[in-house]
């Protein structure tokens, strides 16, 4: 028997609440989940709760059940147990101020097992609540306050539903039930993250990089090379026809980025110097977003800059078609650094700067960089050691649509091949977990394999190889749906601090709550990626 009263730290919670004895799991539908919530809304605006569905309003068990809301703001929660699910509901409604106009959010959790941990702090915070001498926390709670290693007496699973006036669903883990991806869904997640990414461009065009949304703090870690991916996305949007905000965003962030370029160490080009180096990665996305920004809105001068950005990919060409990754800003000394994506990315700077001004030599160093890629890195490896790269993969459609050859489509398709085989789909893995990559999946990786899964498919569907369209897409489609766990809804951010800031930001991972830009732009840009090639 487990000898517990929990007590909820705050003035609402009128009187302690045992966690003894509860009642086996209630196992309905998600239907019924859904008017359990409306009914539950019904009660909150002073009513009397109204006919549940046949499997609660026939449930007697002991049961505790938690209600979460919210106007807004974060929320406020109250727990109960009562003689079945309706009493629970009652008796948690009690302790909240009748609201005629209704709750902007709600949550309902009904608490399905409670017990001991088996050891200390043994328990898994993301989808197990707590109860100590002080009261009892939902996981979202616990994540919110990051607090998710205390040591319990007693640990709960829940089964919750949300509410608001932008729909109703059952939620796991903080967010929602992953659903194969949609048209809607694809449009809402881009018009949210690219929002807070529309923010996160200050005055001067600096970006607020890293946002802790559980401490309400940003942090002092900064890239360049990140800069100047994470504006990318909003050049994308409607259709490569963005909006007169996203746009000034995104020349606010260039302004910025450019005033730091300087002469390189060697050769006639201009380099962004970070931490004291040169980064063929810094450059080559400062040209890619140059590039595309004066294909909107041409401008001389930045055309100037970009080429002579450009320029210095060609000084860190070898003769072999390979990159130096990172160089001395002082002295021009290589540095033995590489990175898994400089390489593709200068790949797709030199086409981009082909399409700008259709200079031959740009297009001939991205076809030495694809040649060394494809036969003098790639050609022995077997498909697990082969990079998942996107932008690699996004440099051969690129290149493939000006130079075609039927060994990049090939070469496109391994790489495309060893995406898909890494992907979660075991039937033991978690519910949440399928459709991403690793152990546990986090947000950028199953994002990034998203875009260059498009990249592929568009190969494949467009070059004679469309036998292999329909796997690749697939395959990016659950991790599509993978990724829409991982963003900020309500549902999770309500716990927060500041749930209004980060709202539509997709975060690290589903059960770490850190938000980058970075994790915007390559999330967006493969949801763009799949609604422009549907």
């Amino acid at each position: 028997m487990i000898g517990l009263l929990a007590f909820l730290a705050g003035p609402t919670q009128a009187a302690p609440v045992s966690f003894d004895d509860l009642g086996p799991p209630i196992s309905i539908s998600v239907e019924d989940w859904k008017q359990l919530a409306r009914s539950a809304g019904e009660r909150l605006r002073g009513w009397k709760l109204s006919r549940l569905p046949k499997a609660f309003a026939n449930d007697v068990a002991p049961r505790v059940v938690f209600l979460s809301v919210s106007t807004g703001a974060t929320a406020r929660v109250v727990y109960a147990r009562g003689q079945g699910v309706a009493e629970a509901i009652d008796r948690a409604a009690a302790q909240l101020e009748p609201r005629p106009d209704g709750w902007r959010w709600l949550k309902v959790d009904v608490v399905q097992t409670a017990k001991p941990p088996p050891g200390p702090a043994a328990f898994d915070p993301s989808v197990e609540g707590t109860v100590t001498e002080k009261g009892a926390l939902l996981p979202e709670q616990l994540s919110a306050r990051g607090i998710a290693d205390a040591a319990p007496k007693i640990v709960f699973r829940s089964s919750a539903v949300f509410l608001s006036d932008a729909g109703l669903y059952p939620v796991f883990r903080g967010h929602r039930h992953a659903a194969p991806i949609t048209q809607a869904d694809a449009h809402a997640a881009v018009n949210a993250s690219a929002a807070y990414l529309r923010r996160a461009v200050g005055a001067d065009g600096r970006l607020l990089y890293a946002y802790d949304p559980v401490r309400g703090v940003t942090t002092d870690s900064y890239s360049l090379a990140r800069h100047a991916g994470s504006v990318l996305p909003l050049l994308e949007l409607k259709e490569g026809k963005p909006d007169a905000e996203s746009l000034a965003a995104v020349r606010r962030a260039l302004a910025w980025l450019v005033r730091r370029a300087q002469a390189c160490p060697r050769g006639e080009g201009l380099c962004l110097v970070d931490g004291g180096t040169v980064s063929t990665g810094a450059n080559a996305l400062a040209v890619i977003a140059l590039a595309r920004t004066l294909r909107l809105s041409p401008d001389p001068a930045l055309n100037e800059t970009m080429k002579r950005l450009g320029q210095w990919l060609l000084d860190a060409q070898t003769p072999l078609g390979d990159f130096h990754h990172k160089v001395e800003s002082t002295g021009g000394n290589v540095r033995p650094f590489r990175s898994p994506f400089y390489s593709g990315q200068a790949l797709l700077a030199l086409v981009e700067l082909h399409l700008a001004d259709r200079d031959p030599r740009w297009l001939d160093a991205a076809d030495r960089a694809l040649t060394f890629l494809r036969d003098g890195r790639d050609r022995k490896l077997n498909r697990a050691a082969l990079l998942h790269d996107h932008w690699l993969l996004q440099g051969l459609d690129a290149l493939q649509r000006v130079r075609p050859r039927p060994e990049n489509v090939a070469y496109a398709l391994r790489l495309a091949d060893a995406i898909v085989s890494g992907q979660n789909d075991a039937p033991t893995d978690p519910q949440d977990w399928k459709g991403g990559w690793g152990r546990p999946p986090r947000s950028v990786p199953a994002a990034t394999r998203s875009i260059g899964l498009c990249s592929a498919y568009r190969l494949a569907r467009d070059f004679e190889a469309r036998e292999h369209a329909p796997r690749i897409r697939a395959s990016l489609e659950r991790a599509l749906s993978f990724q829409l766990q991982t963003q900020f809804g309500p549902e999770s951010a309500m716990y927060l601090k500041d749930p209004q800031r980060v709202v539509g930001a997709f975060r690290r991972s589903l059960d770490v709550w850190e938000v980058r830009t970075d994790y915007q732009q390559h999330n967006l840009a493969g949801l763009l990626c799949w609604l422009r090639n549907r």
